[in-house]
Order: C-alpha cells, then sequence, then structure tokens
C-alpha cells in the first residue's frame, strides 16, 4: 500500500513514539510514569540483549557507547518488541555534555523521554533516567520525568576531576530537589558526599558482574 504523505512524515520523525503522550515544559518533553521497583534487580547492557539466556530475570540498561544504541531510535518498533521479552528497562542515556549545541542537548533529551513513553505504552516496565549537562539545562532536562519515583542516573565521564565531579554533584542536587525520587539506581562512581544516601543503589559495571551469555 502506497503511503501518503502524512504518513511519510510521521515514519521520518518518529511522531508515533508520542502520539498519545502528554507534555511538560518549554519543549514539549513527553512524560514518563512514576514507577517503584520493590525488588532486587539484575541488570544488563543493551549490546547483550541478543545473547543473554533468560531475559525475563534482567532490566536492560543504555549505559554504554550511544553508537551502540542509536538504533532503538532508528529501528524502535523492532527493538521495542524485543525489549519486551526482558523484565523491564532503563530509559536510553543519549549523550548530553556540557559542550554539545544546545540544540543537540535538547534533542537527545527528547528522544530518551519519547522513547521511554513509547515502551511504557507498550506494557514495557521503564525506569526513567535523569541526565543533565550544565545549570543551564536544569530548566528544561528534568520536564517530563516522574516525581516520587525510581530514578535512573549515571556518573560515567562525570568523575574525572574535581571540575566535573562538582559538576555533577550539583545537578544531582538540582534532580534531586526538583524530583524527589524513592530511589535511585546509580551507574557508575558514587561521589562520598552521595554515598550515604540510603536511596542509592548502585548498578554493577560490566566488569563488576559475572551472568551467563
Amino acid at each position: 500500500m502506497k503511503k501518503n504523505n502524512l504518513t511519510i512524515l510521521r515514519d521520518t520523525f518518529n511522531l508515533d513514539l508520542v502520539e498519545d503522550a502528554t507534555f511538560s515544559g518549554a519543549y514539549d518533553m513527553p512524560n514518563i510514569s512514576p514507577v517503584e521497583i520493590e525488588e532486587q534487580i539484575k541488570v544488563i547492557p543493551f549490546n547483550y540483549v541478543n545473547t543473554i539466556k533468560n531475559p525475563h530475570k534482567y532490566y536492560v540498561h543504555f549505559y554504554i557507547d550511544d553508537y551502540q544504541f542509536e538504533r532503538i531510535w532508528s529501528h524502535h518498533k523492532f527493538y521495542m518488541e524485543v525489549l519486551k521479552l526482558f523484565k523491564g528497562v532503563f530509559a536510553p542515556d543519549f549523550s548530553m555534555y556540557a559542550d554539545m549545541p544546545k540544540a543537540q542537548q535538547i534533542w537527545n533529551n527528547y528522544r530518551s523521554k519519547a522513547i521511554a513513553h513509547y515502551w511504557q505504552a507498550n506494557g514495557i516496565k521503564v525506569i526513567a533516567n535523569a541526565c543533565w549537562s550544565d545549570r543551564t539545562s536544569y530548566n528544561w532536562c528534568f520536564d517530563g520525568l516522574p516525581k516520587n519515583s525510581s530514578i535512573a542516573v549515571s556518573s560515567l565521564g562525570c568523575m574525572q576531576n574535581k571540575r566535573t565531579m562538582l559538576n555533577f554533584c550539583k545537578g544531582f542536587k538540582a534532580m534531586d530537589n526538583t524530583l524527589k525520587p524513592t530511589q535511585i539506581y546509580f551507574y557508575g562512581k558514587v561521589p562520598k558526599s552521595l554515598q550515604e544516601d540510603k536511596r542509592i543503589i548502585h548498578i554493577p559495571t560490566y566488569s563488576q558482574i559475572k551472568w551467563n551469555i
């Protein structure tokens, strides 16, 4: 069947991801529903979803290089079916670096929330991912994220020196004040100033865990 112009436009920009979404903030970030995780979870990185045994036992995270999961955007229908096999997922962590053009930061932040909403709308349990760059991003980067919910964060690339660590901790505080999460799944090194926070659940990296793949 020949596609009409409206269908082509919808497919080109992945508008089906947010066709039933509600939005928040100046940039219309798709809203993600809150979720509470009551059990201890096991995690694997997205680049192992095709080889892992017993996928129903695992949550999938995206704290890996962007090129390894860009396909979830370009082939979102296919990978949505793959991820349905798993116990749950973390919202994708498209990169937001302070030295990236602001428009690209906003676009990557939007993409994470659009896909997370789409997965939730299709019955997948999703833990929202909070990500920020510098303090100017606080005006929009938390829009659409659930309050009083389980939230995931990552400090990868933020612990190289005192300046980047301080910048991360300031963003973490802004996130905490805005979202007031009940649980915080933390991927990467936890700064000393946050190690007493009882809400933090550390997610082991690939080098820290073993499983049969």
